[in-house]
């Protein structure tokens, strides 16, 4: 038992876990190629956790399951560049249903903001996605959020239980704003 204490304490197993993680998943990625969305009509925004993985069975879209269950991984990496992968390279204009779809993952997928260029339109989307989250975890958990006075930001958080992930999601509208836990209002220049 003391060679596996030693090879843990050292970091040799974590090393030994990673690599044979990364392998798994170059081999899941071959004969997988790289595609380029673009929007053709608005704008891509990002989450603090971009990758995520989706899986489409029908008109029902899941996201963030292991990679070895998912159906591709999007990643945005600019308001008017998301990279995917698919079963051969493109580079492709999405219609703006796609765009508010990927969108929608990325709020979703956060675990606690996400971002958008300096004078996005983008905040009222991204207000709306997090009240109708809100809702619908309410009706799923019967419970309703509270504020956490304490919350160094000025305003609270629900709490974890309301989550599916995006319940804390929050967003910057302009560069050098503070970000907003999802619920509370921005501060003015009279606070």
């Amino acid at each position: 038992m003391a060679p596996m204490v030693d090879a843990y304490e050292s970091g040799a197993l974590l090393r030994v876990r990673i690599e044979a993680s990364f392998t798994k998943i170059r081999n899941l990625l071959d004969g997988l190629a790289l595609q380029i969305l673009r929007p053709g009509e608005g704008e891509f925004l990002i989450g603090d956790t971009p990758a995520v993985t989706v899986r489409r069975d029908g008109p029902m879209v899941s996201y963030n399951m292991a990679f070895g269950d998912c159906h591709t991984i999007i990643l945005p990496i600019s308001p008017a560049y998301v990279l995917s992968i698919g079963p051969e390279p493109a580079y492709l204009s999405v219609p703006r249903a796609q765009v508010d779809e990927l969108n929608t993952l990325q709020i979703r997928a956060a675990r606690r903001y996400v971002y958008t260029r300096p004078g996005s339109t983008l905040r009222p989307f991204i207000a709306q996605q997090i009240r109708t989250s809100r809702m619908s975890s309410e009706r799923l958990t019967g419970r309703t959020g509270h504020r956490d006075e304490g919350d160094a930001r000025g305003g609270g958080e629900a709490p974890n239980s309301l989550r599916p992930p995006d319940a804390r999601a929050a967003f910057r509208a302009r560069a050098g704003d503070t970000a907003c836990p999802a619920g509370t209002r921005r501060p003015s220049r009279a606070d």
